[in-house]
């Protein structure tokens, strides 16, 4: 009986183990919010303009974004808005239609499934280094 229930365990933790992981649940913690799942579409090289979208939540202290940047873009920028706050016990959604980042001029292809670097710079709680991943969300 103990054999069968051990083999049982092993080949589920095999299974468990040979399942690809969803990154959808990625949180990054600053120091008094969390940014959630920051995501894009794919693109290819020389896109002159990729939406990265994502959340912030558990603002426990007023900050102003700042900036942003990453090595797969010329730049980065805030549209939707002329600036973004977060207020202290609100949360904030980075959404089409709203205000989000966009990527100019990517410098890489955008590949579904893949995570790629992107530095938040905030006036209280500095650089954040966060990886937004393509087409999950």
């Amino acid at each position: 009986m103990t054999i069968c229930i051990r083999r049982i365990l092993m080949a589920c933790a095999a299974a468990v183990a040979l399942h690809p992981v969803s990154v959808q649940g990625c949180e990054y913690y600053a120091e008094h919010f969390i940014i959630g799942h920051p995501w894009s579409d794919p693109a290819p090289a020389q896109s002159p303009a990729v939406p990265v979208y994502m959340h912030f939540e558990q603002i426990e202290a007023d900050d102003r974004f700042i900036g942003a940047s990453t090595p797969v873009a010329a730049r980065v920028e805030l549209r939707g808005a002329t600036e973004l706050r977060l207020r202290s016990g609100s949360e904030v959604e980075l959404e089409a239609g709203h205000a989000h980042l966009v990527l100019i001029d990517t410098s890489t292809a955008l590949h579904f499934g893949r995570q790629y670097p992107l530095a938040l710079e905030f006036e209280r709680a500095g650089v954040v280094e966060v990886e937004f991943i393509v087409g999950e969300h």
